[in-house]
């Protein structure tokens, strides 16, 4: 559809003339790309309203603050900069009054409606669909068109619009393809348009998980005031907390009572926030926990598609099953490596972690094929022997400073949230990003501020599902299935009689050793380690329970 207007319309001596020439010249140049009018099926509430919008830019306010509201091509688009989002509150916030007079020149009834924000998702057409399946205006040749369609293959422009209420986004989506001739492909899906009396409506899943939420909470409510009530009847028999607590159990069934317990936001709080450990706790495991999920929280919602195939997470899980083996054996004895055997052990772990981080840093973008082959086979493997050697340093004493740091106890409760975390980052980042509404300049310095902003916010809402579910369901897993207490009997040390392995030697320079390696027992020489005389466990795990 072409934007024609009849200079020799006529109309009353005493009505206002129609749009100027410099109106009409600005509606041809700029209309057909921030607005649905170069689609020739538009409904006439729609055709009407964006052209009093497109020829009343430099004349009203309203239409003036719809252009406004607009995203325009931003400085460095070249550079990546490729979502001018425009404003959604100055769209959303307009209201437009117009009639026949702002269009040709006389003077029937006042129309109105109000502003519409839509995103339109333009990318560069392929070869194969170049050709335009519409007759394009002719102002579009000179205008957006050309420049979008030189822009590097791959790239996608987000580009906020602000179009009158009485148009569809299916009409928006029609009219830009329309202008951009087929070299550009665009989209404005109805799942990104809004107005201002938009009124959002619950989908089925959405009540199913309102409901659950609810009943959840109510639970959490029940069982912590159940909890709290026998703590205090427990504390003073004859108070009033007492005779409630009795008016309660004869009211709940035993089982009902567990169940409610089960919910309850002190006994689980106070377990998640327990930072005592076991002897046969890896205590270093602890800070290794939470610093690899803050490292996950970094990268944000970017994931690899190849990473998530089963079959590429075997090299990680091998090594950390065979470290586990190792641990296995040689817990209750105590370790003696050579100083050099010990230096070369971190200084080969410390340089293979950091070329893995920043090794393909200035790297040409693609990289070359072997190189990224190499890399994607192996740099996941090579992290996870990296981090098999710092535990087996921490764990037999030879971690310093560094197992003091991975050992600290506030490292505890955060470990216990790893998991949790891990599900509900993605969806806080992402709501934080989908909810933005300015474009983000993205520097070191913003991703770092947002990272730690996003940190304990992450915690918190991992803390709280943590204690509504997580927690709860393994209270009631016992409830369901429970497991008889039972500890096994010690086995007996064995010992190699040809290559004695008892040593008077102390274990690692540091001093520090993990709980679990601190029964009596040998020295294992480093010469020895893989032979076939390496020690079984003497100590077997203890099974926690309750």
């Amino acid at each position: 559809m072409e934007l024609e207007f009849d200079d020799n319309t006529s109309a009353p001596t005493n009505a206002p003339a129609g749009p100027s020439r410099r109106d009409q010249a600005i509606a041809k140049a700029i209309g057909p790309y921030i607005s649905p009018i170069a689609n020739a099926n538009i409904s006439p509430a729609c055709h009407d309203s964006t052209l009093a919008y497109l020829l009343n830019i430099l004349n009203k306010q309203w239409a003036l603050r719809m252009f406004d509201a607009t995203g325009k091509i931003p400085d460095g688009a070249l550079e990546g900069n490729l979502s001018p989002s425009g404003n959604w509150d100055e769209c959303l916030n307009i209201t437009a009054h117009f009639n026949a007079t702002d269009i040709l020149g006389v003077e029937p009834n006042v129309t109105s409606f109000t502003g519409k924000y839509c995103t339109a998702f333009l990318s560069k057409a392929s070869v194969e669909k170049s050709e335009p399946l519409l007759k394009a205006p002719r102002a579009a040749s000179a205008a957006l068109a050309p420049f979008l369609s030189t822009l590097p293959g791959g790239w996608e422009l987000d580009i906020g619009m602000c179009i009158p209420s009485t148009c569809t986004s299916e009409e928006l989506t029609v009219g830009l393809n329309i202008a951009f001739m087929g070299k550009v492909t665009a989209g404005a899906p109805d799942l990104f348009c809004y107005t201002k009396d938009d009124k959002t409506e619950l989908s089925a899943g959405a009540i199913v998980m309102t409901t659950i939420l609810s009943l959840t909470g109510l639970l959490m409510l029940v069982g912590t005031t159940v909890d709290i009530v026998a703590i205090k009847a427990a504390q003073d028999s004859e108070a009033l907390w007492a005779r409630v607590n009795i008016a309660l159990q004869r009211t709940l069934p035993a089982l009902l009572r567990r169940v409610f317990l089960a919910f309850s936001v002190y006994t689980n709080g106070r377990k998640l926030l327990d930072t005592s450990s076991t002897r046969d706790t890896l205590s270093c495991l602890h800070g290794i926990r939470f610093l690899s999920n803050t490292w996950d929280f970094l990268e944000g919602t970017v994931r690899d598609l190849r990473y998530m195939k089963p079959w590429t997470r075997a090299g990680p899980y091998l090594v950390g099953l065979y470290m586990g083996w190792i641990l296995h054996k040689i817990r209750g004895r105590k370790i003696h490596l050579p100083a050099p055997v010990v230096a070369i052990g971190w200084i080969t772990a410390s340089l293979t972690g950091c070329l893995i981080v920043y090794g393909m840093y200035g790297v040409p973008s693609p990289p070359p094929k072997t190189l990224n082959l190499v890399y994607a086979m192996l740099n996941r493997t090579a992290w996870s022997i990296c981090l098999a050697w710092v535990v087996f340093a921490c764990v037999t004493g030879y971690g310093g400073f560094v197992n003091t740091l991975l050992s600290w106890k506030a490292f505890i409760p955060l470990s216990k949230l790893t998991y949790t975390s891990y599900l509900v980052s993605i969806d806080v980042q992402t709501y934080y990003w989908y909810t933005n509404k300015a474009p983000v300049y993205l520097s070191q310095t913003f991703l770092v501020y947002q990272f730690l902003a996003s940190l304990p916010i992450i915690f918190a809402v991992a803390a709280i599902f943590s204690l509504a579910f997580e927690s709860p369901m393994i209270a009631l897993e016992k409830i369901i299935f429970p497991q008889p207490s039972r500890a096994a009997p010690a086995a007996p040390a064995r010992q190699d009689a040809a290559q004695p392995l008892v040593s008077s030697t102390k274990p690692g320079r540091s001093g520090a050793v993990n709980a679990g390696f601190e029964a009596d027992g040998g020295v294992v020489e480093a010469k020895q380690a893989g032979t076939d005389s390496a020690p079984e466990n003497i100590t077997p795990a203890e099974e926690k329970t309750g």
